[in-house]
C-alpha cells in the first residue's frame, strides 16, 4: 500500500474527507514521474562522483572530520559535485 493509499484508507476509517485535487491530470502524473527519474539519475551521478574520489580528497576528509561513517554516507546517498558541474 502506498503512502497516499494509506492516507485515504485511514481518512475513510475516521470519516474524514480529504480535499480532491481537481487539477491533477494524467500529464501531471507523467511529468512527476519524469522528474522523479531525472532526480534518481542525478543522485546516482553525484554519488558515483563521490565514490570515485580518493580517500585524501578534501570532500572525503571533511565528512570524516564531521563524524560521518561510510554507512551514513550510503544511507543518505551523499554525493559530490565536481567543479565542472558548477559551470
Amino acid at each position: 500500500m502506498s503512502f497516499s493509499e494509506a492516507v485515504e484508507y485511514l481518512a475513510k476509517r475516521a470519516s474524514i474527507s480529504l480535499p480532491v485535487d481537481e487539477f491533477r491530470s494524467p500529464k501531471d502524473a507523467q511529468d512527476k514521474n519524469i522528474y522523479y527519474k531525472l532526480n534518481l539519475h542525478a543522485g546516482s551521478f553525484y554519488k558515483k562522483k563521490f565514490q570515485s574520489l580518493n580517500s585524501s580528497h578534501e570532500a572525503k576528509k571533511y565528512l570524516t572530520q564531521r563524524g560521518l561513517s561510510q554507512e551514513m554516507i550510503e544511507t543518505f546517498k551523499i554525493g559530490y559535485a565536481p567543479a565542472e558541474c558548477l559551470n
